[in-house]
């Protein structure tokens, strides 16, 4: 700060469009959103093998649940003071559940979505004076099938992702550990090219 030197992070597909995408319902509605749930869908072409995530994403995921812990402490530290106790208090969905919302099968985001979309609420309350937003985060999954696969997929990767060792075999075996999801060589121009991600926001509130 005595430099002049500001750091932005998350400034890729994750946070922008759920952060901005935030701030486009806080304009739409006429009055304070109480609650806002977003939900996350990619789509593949299916014709086009190999990997479809990139490796240095997959790295970033890794060292994401490695310092889990570490990130909660220095989230405390920088936001000591908590946001207010907001009602209606937004009811988390099951972790898996079936969106009448988005008519599909989803799970928790476990990306970097709602840690940014919950700093900018606590800019809009702390700077702005404003009412803050609860937040929650959702992913789609395509079936029933996929969904077990992420699922065995993620209960895998959390528990080595913890330990030293854990953290070398995912890393050196990514394609093992995904299913083929990942590769060092990454996807191939047409996969990346095809690839498609929609953010879909529901904001709840009230007129002024």
């Amino acid at each position: 700060a005595k430099k002049g030197i500001y750091v932005i992070g998350s400034c890729g597909f994750d946070s922008i469009p759920a952060d901005l995408g935030q701030m486009v319902v806080h304009r739409a509605m006429d009055g304070p959103v109480n609650s806002i749930e977003t939900y996350l869908k990619a789509t593949t072409p299916d014709d086009e093998p190999g990997a479809m995530i990139n490796f240095a994403t997959y790295q970033s995921a890794i060292y994401g649940f490695a310092m889990a812990q570490e990130l909660k402490t220095i989230r405390k530290a920088l936001f000591p003071e908590r946001l207010p106790n907001l009602k209606p208090k937004l009811i988390k969905r099951p972790a898996v559940h079936r969106s009448k919302l988005v008519n599909s099968w989803c799970i928790p985001f476990p990306g970097s979505d709602r840690s940014v979309m919950m700093r900018s609420q606590r800019a809009r309350y702390h700077s702005d004076n404003r009412r803050p937003a609860q937040i929650s985060c959702y992913v789609q999954i395509s079936s029933l099938f996929y969904l077990v696969l992420t699922m065995l997929m993620g209960l895998v990767f959390g528990v080595l992702a913890r330990f030293k060792y854990g953290r070398a075999l995912l890393e050196a075996f990514p394609a093992f550990f995904t299913f083929g999801a990942v590769s060092k060589q990454g996807p191939s121009r047409r996969m990346a090219e095809n690839t498609n991600f929609e953010l879909r926001l529901f904001g709840k509130g009230w007129q002024s």
